[in-house]
């Protein structure tokens, strides 16, 4: 069970460490949040499309099921309010609140999906959850209300995207995350081209379409369909302990770019969140709903 578990627990390790790498890149960029979201999401679907066009052997748009288009919506929704929470409160509490998904996926999966309430992952994520506010303490603010609400419904969006895509798992997920970014394209490039008049001309330079490129094709696309593929053999809630590696690698990047360290307290919460990710993945459960998801 275990073997046969670590290919798909390296895929959703691999695709958190590529999300990682877009705070760092979208902060080299000189386009607006809207901008590189909704470009990143062109580029992404364009990407994923031809992955889904090489896959099928034809050059029809991928057809996805109904949970497919709720997979489809919450990751438009996440992205969003997301993009809009970063702009409206703090990063250190737009990530926080996001961070909330995986209490949302162990609520959910138990009810939708029949996952596992187990003692190990409950305390899993609170030992994580404690690690997070140690992580940010200097950083929180219960300031921009409106920016923290965004980034609550950003979490609870990530949640639902993830038990969605696992739902869908034997469908085809990799065509929901496909539409997900053709919508989100759609829905939010007119709105930052309406918004930030000079984008087209930001959009000249080389550097920015190797950013765009970076975002969409790895940071993204690639880093989906590892996600993907690991939710069709992991329950949801364990893949979303995975991603609370995520906000650890952040600050590791910029620290490797600009050399900027963090805090004591921030240390001391990123080993906190790491023993606790590795040991919960070592020490998997298999009860008799875990034993389904290798089917």
């Amino acid at each position: 069970m275990q073997k046969k578990l670590l290919g798909p627990t390296l895929a959703a390790l691999i695709a958190v460490i590529l999300f990682s790498t877009g705070g760092l890149c979208i902060k080299r960029l000189d386009l607006s949040a809207l901008a590189i979201a909704g470009f990143r999401a062109m580029v992404s679907a364009f990407f994923i499309g031809l992955y889904l066009v090489h896959k099928s052997k034809t050059y029809k748009l991928p057809k996805i099921s109904r949970t497919g288009w709720l997979a489809a919506a919450s990751y438009a929704v996440m992205t969003t309010t997301y993009v809009l929470s970063m702009k409206m409160t703090t990063a250190a509490n737009a990530i926080f609140l996001q961070s909330t998904m995986p209490a949302w996926v162990l609520i959910g999966g138990a009810i939708w999906l029949r996952e596992s309430i187990t003692r190990s992952r409950l305390i899993t994520i609170a030992f994580c959850t404690f690690g997070m506010m140690l992580f940010f303490i200097d950083e929180l603010s219960p300031r921009q209300w409106q920016g923290n609400m965004f980034a609550l419904v950003s979490g609870a969006s990530y949640a639902l995207l993830v038990l969605a895509l696992r739902k869908d798992r034997h469908s085809n997920p990799n065509g929901a995350v496909f539409w997900g970014n053709a919508v989100t394209a759609i829905l939010v490039i007119p709105v930052a081209l309406l918004l930030f008049p000079d984008t087209l001309s930001l959009l000249t330079g080389w550097r920015t379409w190797i950013g765009l490129l970076w975002l969409g094709i790895f940071q993204i696309g690639l880093a989906y369909l590892l996600f993907v593929y690991a939710l069709k053999y992991l329950p949801a809630i364990e893949v979303a302990i995975i991603t609370l590696v995520e906000p650890l690698l952040n600050p590791f990047w910029v620290y490797l770019d600009i050399g900027e360290k963090p805090g004591q307290w921030a240390i001391i919460g990123g080993i906190l969140i790491l023993f606790s990710v590795i040991i919960k993945s070592l020490m998997r459960e298999t009860s008799k709903e875990d034993l389904k998801v290798i089917e």
